[in-house]
């Protein structure tokens, strides 16, 4: 399911996928701002059908002017995964560059492991696990090899983050 939108600060790293400074506005918001992210963006911690991402265009367009307006460069990653809210239409989209996939929490701190356990801390383990130019891996079945050879890990005692990870194919859009 094609899901929505996270905006990030721009940051010169090669890993690009959902972990990083997200909805980077939070501290220059007014209450109203903070209770329209609440509403579109922030409800993963009560719907286990939901992922943090917004599918709202108004409040899209909204994020956009904002960041343009304070000179901040950003960048706004589509999310696609397994969970069924929201639902966002891609018609307003002028480009949609798919950049690989990244496992990571729903929403929240969008903690991913394989930023945190691939990029920090590589494990002998996950030596061969391929990575692309954007520290994302681009095939799924490596991503699955990936889980498989987390799990195995966290089984046989490996002191990993462990939770509730979806799998995000995503995108670097423009509006």
């Amino acid at each position: 399911m094609i899901n929505g939108v996270i905006f990030q600060k721009k940051e010169d790293k090669i890993y690009q996928g959902v972990d990083g400074d997200n909805w980077y506005l939070n501290d220059n918001f007014n209450e109203e701002w903070l209770d329209e992210l609440d509403e579109k963006v922030e409800k993963a911690w009560d719907d286990d059908d939901w992922v943090d991402v917004c599918a709202d265009n108004i409040f899209i367009k909204k994020y956009i002017n904002y960041s343009e307006k304070e000179h901040i460069d950003y960048r706004v990653l589509l999310c696609e995964t397994e969970k069924s809210e929201p639902c966002f239409d891609t018609s307003e989209l002028k480009s949609m560059i798919p950049i690989g996939y990244d496992y990571a929490y729903s929403g929240g701190s969008y903690y991913s492991a394989l930023y945190n356990e691939l990029h920090f801390d590589r494990n002998k383990c996950f030596e061969s696990i391929k990575l692309n130019k954007y520290g994302l891996i681009d095939d799924y079945e490596e991503l699955k090899r990936f889980i498989s050879l987390r799990n195995q890990l966290i089984t046989s005692g490996e002191d990993l983050e462990s939770g509730d990870f979806i799998i995000y194919k995503l995108y670097e859009v423009k509006f």
